[in-house]
């Protein structure tokens, strides 16, 4: 295969040159150009190496030498052009006269000359059918895998030549050439994600977390330039042929329009939340930049398998249905829209000028990596036919119950993906989060050992127990875009019930021992994550509780209702820190060096808090506690290491009454660890999908 071909570009004549002269190597020498002991490592030794020309017979004529040189050479532009005049040139090598006006003798390998000879007139037929069938039109359909360094699968993706691929990593995002191992940081993007390119493929555009923007940046490594803001979350992003870019900017919106030149954007479509829209995401403009597809997802989709595929026409506004079933659609030059539904890949033909699908979708790739909670599609595909994707990989959590010197056991059985455990007042249950196309919260009996589904509709997300266990305390979208809290009953009738207005990031932190208050976080409107006290038992409206410049979140009240535990990023990271509830007193820091997720023993006693060592490794750490005014804390201790779940910004684990156990997250993650590429793909396509 030449190295053309292995990247994916286009292969030509010159690429039939190259073979021709892997075989001529092998026939003289005895052995292969370019080895390997797997497909990978010879595609490797064909982009990467040189063919041992020292292995060569002594009495391979120069002319020869120079003439399989230029057959192989790994810029196709330099190789020679066309196997007739290799065929010529073997000829008259053979009869080419010696400086004393003799033809060259026999050489003392006879196999020598007689695969130079048995080649050129081999080659005669060859030439004859490579002029009556170009190799642009026979195109073998190769597989193989390539190792790689990603930890994020949000960006993942090729660029329209099909030169190279872009992922993410913990330091930002890289750029790596399919033919080389080497990796490129592109400067500028830590902690950015959810990467596109520019339909040249000389920008990349991606979402900025850290200043909720749309950003690109040139694959020169210039600084990135700020596209537009209000960009919380992207959930998908496509740069359009009139250079405009369509985006989806959060988690429940619709699609919106922005000149990838910076400016106002404007909104494409509106979920319609009356019937039960949540959002419309992953956009992909069609060829000529008149319509897009994207995948529009309800508020009581139990998974992205079952959303809905439409096309949205951007000169009349119209949306339709294109396919029920499945996320992230794209228009291949096949003539085909593929999409993942669970672990494989579907096609099907369609119509550019109806905008419709022409025959019944065919799963056409199966092993594809499955994103439970957002369903991005963790494939990309070029216009020249190469496709690339993540192998299927196990992901899914259970509930473990942890001693205090970090032994652990079973609590439950694997339930997908869990977080935010939170134990009942009497200890007998714990309410955690269940992350799905719909975020939902469930219990698990710890006697029963079983789990039952608590909330239904819409994200539901930080569950926090009232004082007397009756009700679970959510922030909650039901029927809405943004987060309110909501009181859900937890008995038969299951009740909901709004508690305060809907705001940006509101999140319930604890309930007061009374039950009189609950402490919760929510965004600021001139400030970042600030801590409110929302009355419970009587009418009454939200009030500021902690209010600074950074950001404080996760308050957690004492079990005496005295003093409250938080995370604050004041220093510049987040450290936990612990004041008087009534405003007096001082402030203490608990933490140095990082902390993060406080919770109160029942005794009040001790306080636990977590730390981030490298990579997925945590500390939990304990203080002694000496409530009064003011408040006395002992010297903090490790109790133990783990690699237990933590989940963003929300709790990751709970003590048991008795304060010697922990009901925390394990994760059974299967690391990916390489990224499958096809390369000519839509042979195979028309074959199992013919288009229409």
């Amino acid at each position: 295969m030449s190295p053309e071909q292995a990247r994916g570009q286009e292969v030509d004549r010159r690429s039939d040159v190259w073979a021709f002269g892997c075989v001529l190597f092998e026939m003289l020498v005895g052995t292969r150009a370019f080895e390997g002991t797997t497909f990978s490592e010879t595609v490797a030794a064909v982009l990467e190496h040189e063919p041992g020309w020292e292995d060569l017979p002594r009495e391979t004529p120069p002319a020869a030498v120079r003439l399989l040189r230029r057959c192989l050479q790994k810029e196709r532009d330099r190789r020679q052009h066309d196997i007739a005049d290799v065929r010529l040139e073997l000829e008259e090598l053979r009869a080419e006269p010696t400086s004393t006006g003799q033809l060259l003798p026999a050489p003392r390998r006879p196999a020598l000359w007689a695969a130079l000879v048995s080649v050129a007139v081999l080659l005669g037929g060859l030439v004859s059918r490579l002029l009556q069938h170009p190799a642009s039109e026979r195109k073998d359909v190769v597989r193989f895998s390539v190792e790689w360094s990603g930890s994020g699968r949000e960006s993942f993706l090729l660029s329209p030549t099909g030169e190279r691929i872009v992922y993410t990593t913990p330091s930002g995002l890289v750029v790596r050439d399919l033919d080389e191992q080497e990796e490129r940081l592109l400067p500028g993007t830590t902690g950015v994600f959810r990467a596109f390119f520019s339909p040249d493929g000389a920008w990349l555009g991606f979402n900025d977390e850290t200043d909720s923007s749309l950003k690109k940046a040139s694959l020169t490594g210039s600084a990135p330039i700020t596209v537009c803001e209000g960009v919380i979350q992207s959930h998908g992003a496509t740069w359009g042929p009139d250079d405009a870019i369509v985006f989806t900017p959060d988690n429940f919106s619709g699609l919106w329009l922005v000149p990838a030149s910076g400016g106002e954007p404007r909104e494409l479509t509106k979920p319609d939340r009356a019937r039960g829209e949540k959002s419309h995401r992953w956009p992909h403009y069609l060829p000529g930049g008149k319509a897009v597809l994207f995948t529009m997802g309800t508020n009581r989709l139990a998974s992205w398998d079952d959303a809905r595929i439409e096309v949205l026409d951007l000169r009349t506004g119209e949306r339709r249905t294109v396919l029920e079933g499945g996320t992230s659609a794209t228009y291949v030059e096949s003539g085909h829209i593929v999409y993942r539904r669970g672990p494989s890949i579907l096609a099907a033909p369609f119509d550019i000028d109806r905008l419709a699908t022409t025959a019944a979708p065919v799963a056409v790739v199966d092993g594809v990596y499955q994103a439970s909670n957002n369903g991005v599609g963790h494939f990309t595909v070029n216009p020249k036919g190469l496709l690339a994707y993540l192998p299927q990989a196990r992901r899914e959590a259970r509930l473990v119950l942890v001693d205090r010197g970090g032994r652990a056991r079973p609590l439950s059985p694997f339930m997908g993906l869990l977080s935010e455990p939170r134990l009942s007042p009497d200890g007998h249950e714990v309410a955690v989060r269940r992350s799905a196309a719909n975020d939902q919260v469930w219990l698990f009996d710890i006697e029963r050992e079983a789990f039952s589904q608590v909330t239904f509709e819409g994200d539901n997300i930080g569950p926090v127990w009232t004082a007397n266990g009756e009700a679970l305390i959510v922030a909650s979208t039901a029927g809405a875009s943004t987060a309110g809290l909501m009181l859900h009953r937890v008995d038969a009738s299951g009740l909901l019930e709004p508690l305060a207005g809907r705001g940006s990031g509101q999140c319930p932190g604890s309930v007061v021992p009374t039950g009189q208050h609950l402490l919760f976080s929510a965004q600021g409107k001139d400030t970042k994550e600030d801590v409110w006290l929302l009355p419970l038992t009587s009418p009454g409206k939200p009030q500021v509780f902690l209010q600074t410049p950074a950001n404080e979140r996760m308050a957690m009240i004492s079990p005496d209702g005295r003093h409250v535990a938080y995370e604050s990023d004041e220093s510049g990271q987040f450290e936990v820190y612990v004041r008087s509830f009534s405003g007096g007193g001082n402030k203490l820091q608990v933490s140095s060096g990082g902390g993060f997720h406080p919770v109160w023993a029942r005794s009040g006693k001790e306080l636990f808090y977590r730390v981030k060592l490298e990579g997925t490794k945590r500390r939990m750490m304990a203080v002694d506690v000496h409530s009064g005014e003011p408040i006395h804390l002992s010297r903090v201790r490790v109790l133990f290491e783990d690699s237990y779940n933590d989940f963003g910004d929300t709790p990751s684990f709970d003590v048991l009454p008795d304060g010697r156990h922990f009901v925390m997250i394990e994760v059974d993650r299967e690391e990916i660890t390489h990224f499958n590429v096809v390369l000519n793909w839509f042979e195979e396509l028309k074959r199992l999908v013919p288009p229409q």
